[in-house]
């Protein structure tokens, strides 16, 4: 993941320069690094008499939320769509006395990672940072910086450009910019006046509208880790069938999860194993940051490299490849016994690693072996146990260290009672006392 950048509208006057009056700039504050760049400079104009002269950019007064669209320039229309501007590959830029256009389109939001950015020109549509194109849709998606409330805003930067020849060179002149303002839609868990008591902000937040039911369901499930982390989850809109999992965005802490999970599951309540996978990132990560205490991480490293040793793995395990992880790998019982794709329906996984994608993955690291290992024993424990009986002794005795290490790291945090324990993981105990 990128370094977080924040963007600052900062207008500078230039005192030795009279004629060209202010500047807007807009700059991406790059916190992890601690260095400013310069993303751009669009020029107000020059004043006359004392007065500023605005020439060269435009801000427009209304605000576009999601299902409204914007004609961003003559023959270009963009829609919002949730967090989305949608740009059509078909969009041509006009034709300004007889020279062909550039348009530049550009997204600020702050807290933006990065800057989503497309240019349209003769030449054709081309993309940067964080530009999508969805599969089987001749759109083309720039994303937005997911906005940390429902009153927060877009800028959506527009720049129109044509090449002029000045005899010597081809130089790209500004004919001018224009910012519209995009105020997205966000869908949160209903929170009860308990809740807001507590919580300063709902923990789940969507772009598709899903319903109060299934985002307070999850938003339950998040809420079993209050008394270890704080961390958000957001779902994003997506039909790409392999954009169905989930990640964890360490920099910024949040989770992040397809809608897929919950309008087309791959099993019963694969929308809550998938937040709860991506929290468990948060947990480890959290105790990680924390460094007041080595061991209980250690113990999970450690786990690890036996399991690996257990199934005949040498060190650093090789995951890479053209289609993703080997069949020894997927098949292999200890990693299997904690992975969340053998406790779901074979035939959608089979499909999904068809297309180089694979559901769960316990062997690419410890990271990954404690979130899939705190899924699997809190929502297939009876299926787990079942597993555990058929291994060979020296692979039961390389599980159990996993869960025991599982088991250690939830102790280890300060604040959590024996009763925030046992709601977060019910059959911890039971499977501990069986195996």
């Amino acid at each position: 993941m990128s370094d977080r950048v924040e963007y600052e509208l900062i207008i500078e006057d230039d005192p030795s320069k009279p004629e060209r009056g202010r500047k807007v700039l807009a700059i991406p504050v790059l916190l992890a690094a601690g260095a400013v760049a310069l993303f751009g400079a669009f020029e107000l104009g020059r004043r006359n008499n004392g007065h500023l002269v605005n020439e060269h950019i435009s801000t427009t007064e209304r605000i576009y939320r999601s299902g409204q669209s914007i004609d961003i320039v003559p023959g270009v229309r963009v829609d919002v769509r949730g967090w989305d501007v949608v740009v059509p590959k078909s969009a041509e830029p006009p034709i300004l006395n007889g020279l062909p256009e550039e348009v530049k389109m550009q997204l600020l939001a702050a807290g933006s990672p990065e800057v989503p950015e497309v240019d349209i020109s003769s030449d054709g549509f081309s993309g940067g940072m964080s530009v999508e194109s969805e599969p089987g849709n001749p759109d083309s998606y720039i994303m937005p910086t997911i906005p940390d409330s429902a009153g927060d805003t877009v800028s959506l930067v527009v720049t129109r450009e044509i090449e002029k020849f000045d005899g010597k060179t081809i130089k790209d002149t500004p004919i001018g910019t224009k910012i519209f303002t995009i105020k997205p839609t966000i869908y949160h868990e209903q929170l009860s006046e308990k809740d807001k008591k507590n919580s300063a902000s709902p923990i789940v937040n969507s772009e598709a509208n899903l319903g109060k039911a299934q985002l307070d369901k999850l938003a339950s499930t998040a809420h079993l880790f209050d008394s270890f982390i704080d961390t958000p989850i957001y779902v994003y809109n997506s039909i790409d069938q392999l954009s169905r999992g989930g990640d964890y965005d360490s920099t910024d802490d949040r989770a992040e999860m397809s809608s897929l999970s919950f309008t087309d599951p791959l099993f019963k309540d694969n929308e809550l194993a998938i937040g709860f996978h991506e929290l468990s990132h948060a947990m480890l990560q959290r105790q990680i940051d924390l460094e007041n205490d080595e061991v209980p991480v250690t113990k999970m490293i450690e786990a690890y490299r036996g399991l690996a040793r257990a199934g005949g793995f040498r060190l650093p395990i090789e995951i890479s490849g053209l289609l993703g992880p080997g069949p020894e790998l997927e098949s292999s019982p200890v990693f299997a016994i904690f992975d969340e794709s053998y406790y779901v329906d074979q035939a959608k996984i089979k499909q999904m690693e068809k297309k180089g994608d694979s559901y769960g993955h316990p062997y690419s690291n410890f990271n990954e072996l404690f979130a899939s290992a705190m899924t699997v024993v809190h929502f297939f424990p009876e299926q787990f146990i079942h597993r555990y009986g058929s291994l060979a002794p020296r692979q039961q005795i390389a599980v159990k260290n996993v869960v025991g290490a599982l088991d250690t790291i939830i102790h280890s945090f300060p604040y959590a009672s024996k009763r925030d324990i046992a709601k977060l993981q019910p059959h911890l105990a039971d499977i501990l006392d069986k195996i």
